[in-house]
């Protein structure tokens, strides 16, 4: 058994956070003669961490791919699939938010023992 020092020493912490996290996503694949894809999403989050006049947030991105391997040029026996693509989107997430940061009125409180300063 580990002594874990006097009784006299010991304390027990905790804390509690509750937050909400509503998220709605939209996707759009579009193929034209199986050689050129678009890919389009749409993601809106909103999130109760984030203060209410910016609570939510819009994620949209899009692709295009090439299909290189289905055109009539490409006759490359040893390669069986060849694809260009490309995309570009906005990304975010509030997992790194702490809960009620928005707010000034909740205060973090950090408590010391009196013998600490004896």
């Amino acid at each position: 058994m580990i002594d874990a020092g006097p009784n006299d020493t010991k304390t027990v912490t905790g804390s509690m956070n509750e937050a909400s996290l509503i998220s709605f996503l939209g996707r759009i694949n579009y193929s034209y003669d199986d050689r050129y894809l678009l890919t389009a999403n749409f993601r809106r989050d909103g999130s109760s961490k984030f203060a209410p006049d910016y609570r939510y947030g819009n994620f949209p991105s899009i692709a295009l791919a090439w299909k290189i391997h289905n055109e009539s040029f490409f006759n490359v026996e040893f390669i069986s699939t060849l694809k260009l693509r490309g995309g570009l989107g906005i990304i975010g997430n509030e997992r790194s938010v702490p809960a009620y940061s928005y707010s000034s009125y909740i205060n973090s409180y950090v408590g010391f023992g009196a013998d600490q300063f004896a």
